[in-house]
């Protein structure tokens, strides 16, 4: 391969590489910065790369579905969350598919359906409340 273009493909993918990494590193600063909450639930496990399992989820946003996707590092298809679990889902206010689930904290079935429940906020909470503040 001529040296001029094995140097471009070299430099497009470094280039490819570094425009991921902004990427991603803006995404979660997004997330910590303008953070909201609500509930989702898991949709199906899948296999990714190299054998390890994830899961797919939905949360909604202001009457907008919304779906992704998070490793699980483990290659146990059987612990892996079941479907139809409900946890929190922290995403960015600004964007809200960028999104994160939460897997310690699960939502107690003793909650109604989010949908149609009427006091759950049409765009999430703007921080959790701990067990401390709802005594007090």
């Amino acid at each position: 391969m001529p040296k001029p273009v094995r140097k471009y493909i070299e430099t497009a993918l470094f280039g490819g590489i570094l425009l991921f990494l902004v990427y991603q590193s803006v995404r979660w600063a997004m997330i910590y910065c303008f953070p909201s909450y609500t509930v989702g639930v898991v949709t199906a496990p899948y296999k990714g790369a190299k054998g390890m399992y994830g899961i797919e989820y939905v949360y909604y946003v202001a009457n907008r579905t919304y779906a992704s996707s998070q490793r699980r590092n483990t290659f146990d298809k059987l612990k892996v969350e079941p479907v139809g679990s409900r946890y929190v889902v922290k995403y960015c206010s600004k964007v809200p598919r960028w999104s994160r689930m939460y897997m310690g904290h699960p939502v107690p079935d003793s909650i109604p359906d989010f949908k149609i429940w009427s006091d759950f906020p049409a765009t999430g909470w703007e921080r959790l409340s701990n067990q401390r503040e709802k005594t007090q």
